[in-house]
């Protein structure tokens, strides 16, 4: 065997090692942002619990503080709408294991927290590539709204570097200790915060709906009073959601929300779930299953072997369960039956 061959094994056996501990996990708890947010939280109270149950005392300012800079730099691996969320619980969970490593091996803190600001940087500059390795998406007008995400992202990572920094410099000081960790307690609420609603908080929320009004552009505003034509305005919005969702297909991400939507298209939750019901007949997980399960005939079309579990992953359906219900709903038959005719050359 070749070194070439050698390596191709070895690659193929880690990738799939890693897909299956990434299906395992979405079984567990069907959602990788639900799954970041909790190694943040594990992270936030390992450090310090570890300290207490092996000295049995109050844990240091300077054990609290790297906890505290693990627990953000875990929350800014949380995925903007248009990345993968998988690569975001994978890069979080490397950030916990390198933190637990090198507390149990007894290496400084201040090696952990620069561990921690690498990876952190490295994730971040890994994002920018491969938004911009697709140059075509960078001129489409939801990317405008992505990158003030982004910019606001950079702006807590480098936040969070200041505070890592000032952390090593002033740990021999307990009061400054006291306000650093205090500081970084209140960046963490604030990305936490962000993670649930979806706001730009460096933003007064008059301006944030004002730039969400401009990219727009006037196109399904419920906002605007005295708005005559409202049916057309919905057919606009309408197009855009379809468009969106035949060009980036994100109906693939099982994640995806009706939050997501409304900040692609630039307007509210309600307004937007209201137009698909009024010009779908559908609510807004009606409207994206249906689209799950054209992409899943699609798959079954080109390979009908497909497992009945490969194909609800493949098509961002959380468990098997809801996808043989969504597909029935859709289309009078089971998965199985519509695959048995596909090999019985009848479909």
């Amino acid at each position: 065997m070749t070194a070439k061959a050698a390596r191709t094994i070895l690659r193929t056996a880690f990738c799939r090692i890693f897909a299956e501990i990434a299906f395992i996990m979405k079984k567990l708890f069907r959602s990788y942002h639900l799954w970041i947010k909790l190694l943040s939280g594990i992270c936030l109270v390992l450090f310090p619990f570890a300290e207490f149950a092996g000295s049995h005392k109050m844990p240091g300012l300077s054990v609290l503080g790297m906890s505290e800079i693990g627990a953000v730099s875990i929350l800014l691996m949380l995925p903007q709408p248009d990345e993968s969320a998988r690569t975001g619980f994978f890069a979080s969970l490397l950030q916990l294991l390198v933190m637990i490593f090198c507390h149990f091996a007894g290496v400084r803190s201040g090696f952990s927290v620069m561990a921690v600001l690498a990876l952190t940087f490295a994730h971040l500059v890994n994002a920018f590539r491969l938004r911009c390795s697709c140059a075509r998406s960078l001129f489409r007008h939801q990317v405008i709204w992505y990158t003030l995400l982004g910019m606001e992202r950079l702006i807590h990572a480098q936040a969070l570097s200041l505070l890592a920094f000032a952390t090593l410099l002033f740990r021999s000081s307990v009061p400054a200790m006291i306000l650093l960790c205090i500081l970084l307690a209140l960046l963490y609420a604030l990305l936490l915060a962000a993670s649930f609603k979806g706001r730009l908080y460096l933003l007064s929320r008059g301006r944030e709906q004002e730039i969400r009004r401009m990219l727009n552009c006037g196109d399904a505003a419920p906002q605007l009073p005295g708005q005559k034509d409202e049916a057309a305005s919905m057919r606009a919005l309408y197009e855009k959601v379809v468009s969106i969702m035949e060009a980036s297909r994100p109906f693939l991400d099982e994640d995806y929300s009706l939050q997501d939507l409304s900040s692609a298209v630039y307007t509210n939750k309600t307004y937007v779930s209201k137009t698909i019901n009024m010009m779908s007949g559908k609510n807004f997980r009606q409207f994206i299953n249906a689209y799950r399960i054209r992409y899943s005939v699609e798959m079954m079309k080109k390979n009908p072997r497909l497992r009945v579990d490969e194909l609800a992953s493949m098509s961002g359906f959380h468990s098997t369960v809801t996808y043989t219900m969504a597909f029935k709903a859709n289309m009078n038959e089971t998965p199985g039956e519509y695959s048995q005719r596909l090999r019985s050359n009848l479909v």
